[in-house]
């Protein structure tokens, strides 16, 4: 909460402060330092800012300079958050008109949109001075904070609440309720400009640390969020004072969370098929899995504690396996398959959306709001009574299974399917073969 406030009292500086730009600003800092770097409340944040790499330099003449006065253009607020969560996947943009394939900032455009922190457009406004709102739209967006209150009551503080944009309003009113919003004299101004300056302490107060080499890691920050941008990384027996970010930079790789107490939320935006392993006494509260595509698989060990486990949209599949709290599927179109779960309470509110309960798996209470969803459980047939029923036509209902021993994922006829240690049976009776499909 600490950080937090301040937070709040950097944002109502930045409403008194002027506004920031950067065309390609792409100059590593100079041995000497910036010649123009502020001596102020900003000073530390952007020096922070570059070392984490998330701010470049100008070069001019013969010296290279910083900016902090500069408004932030649409490119380049991109460039910083793409740089921030280490992503390197990118969307097709080709249709936008307004992003040269050739710009500086083309990359970064496309990776924004598949980070969903932008939205596609036939028109981006990469030149576009960025507006307060706009900015704190792609944090939410980015950091998950979109808020869920259809009467954005945390915005109701702010006396121009009227000015925020329709498109708007849920992930500024998530980032007020989360507390990282104060405003200055009751206002909010969702529409003026940002610097440079001000969008580095903004950054410096979401993420404390950053993680960026593989191996184990024993100390954290005394208080603040976390965020690992790499794979390969074991946090082990610490305390994070805040959220811990799993970001895009880990890619299909894993991250270990050994004897880890997270206080805040721990968000999904990176891992693969062998990916969040969480064991020993680790406690964690709330994991929010948004994962832009792909499979990830969350595993819980041991003595280790979930609380919940909130999977957004995005992912192409999620599993899970362990004890966990709660797991809501909140996401549409998505799958979430629980192999050897013990789960307490199942929820799926998202559209066209399931929770497949195999090997063991098992929910206490289901409740399923969203429409076309559904929570299945799939079992191996019975093979008691009259001896074996390998060659024999199973009773149907969706899918069943045989003992096989095997495990892993494949895809037939264009969908997805978890394989976790049966043969499986579709919806005719049929045996797929699994050899002849690759499941070694």
């Amino acid at each position: 909460m600490k950080s937090r406030k301040i937070l709040a009292l950097i944002l109502t500086i930045a409403m008194v402060f002027g506004s920031f730009s950067m065309v390609a600003a792409d100059t590593a800092a100079p041995e000497g330092g910036f010649a123009d770097m502020p001596d102020n409340w900003s000073t530390a944040a952007l020096n922070k800012a570059v070392g984490n790499g998330l701010l470049m330099g100008y070069t001019d003449g013969d010296q290279t300079l910083i900016k902090p006065d500069n408004p932030l253009t649409r490119a380049e607020l991109a460039a910083v958050v793409n740089r921030a969560f280490a992503s390197t996947s990118e969307a097709d943009i080709s249709k936008v008109t307004d992003v040269a394939g050739t710009a500086w900032y083309a990359g970064d455009m496309a990776k924004a949109v598949k980070m969903g922190t932008f939205a596609l457009d036939t028109k981006m406004r990469p030149d576009d001075k960025i507006t307060r709102q706009e900015a704190f739209a792609v944090l939410a967006r980015a950091f998950k904070l979109t808020g869920t209150d259809a009467d954005y009551k945390a915005l109701g503080k702010f006396t121009d609440k009227a000015d925020i944009a329709a498109w708007a309003l849920k992930d500024l009113d998530g980032l007020a309720a989360a507390g990282y919003v104060q405003g200055s004299a009751g206002k909010l101004n969702p529409k003026a400009n940002i610097t440079r300056a001000e969008f580095a302490v903004v950054m410096d107060n979401l993420v404390k640390q950053y993680i960026d080499e593989a191996g184990t890691v024993t100390e954290v920050v005394a208080a603040g969020n976390v965020m690992v941008r790499v794979a390969g990384v074991t946090l082990k027996d610490v305390t994070v004072k805040g959220d811990l970010i799993i970001a895009d930079g880990v890619g299909e790789g894993d991250v270990t969370l050994d004897s880890v107490t997270v206080e805040g939320r721990t968000v999904v935006r990176g891992g693969g098929e062998n990916s969040i392993i969480i064991k020993g006494n680790s406690d964690l509260g709330k994991i929010i899995v948004a994962k832009v595509d792909g499979v990830v698989l969350i595993v819980v060990e041991g003595n280790a504690g979930v609380e919940i486990i909130y999977v957004d949209d995005g992912p192409d599949d999620v599993i899970v396996e362990g004890t966990i709290g709660t797991l809501e599927v909140a996401g549409d179109n998505v799958t979430v398959t629980a192999v050897n779960a013990a789960i307490t309470n199942g929820v799926v509110s998202g559209d066209n959306s399931k929770i497949i309960l195999s090997q063991n798996s098992t929910i206490q209470n289901e409740s399923v709001e969203g429409n076309a969803s559904e929570i299945v459980v799939v079992t191996p047939p019975s093979t008691g009574g009259g001896g074996s029923k390998k060659d024999e036509k199973p009773e149907v209902k969706e899918a069943e299974w045989k003992d096989t021993g095997k495990v892993g994922t494949n895809t037939i006829d264009g969908k997805a399917y978890v394989f976790q240690g049966f043969e499986l049976w579709d919806a005719e009776g049929k045996r797929i073969d699994l050899v002849a499909n690759n499941i070694e």
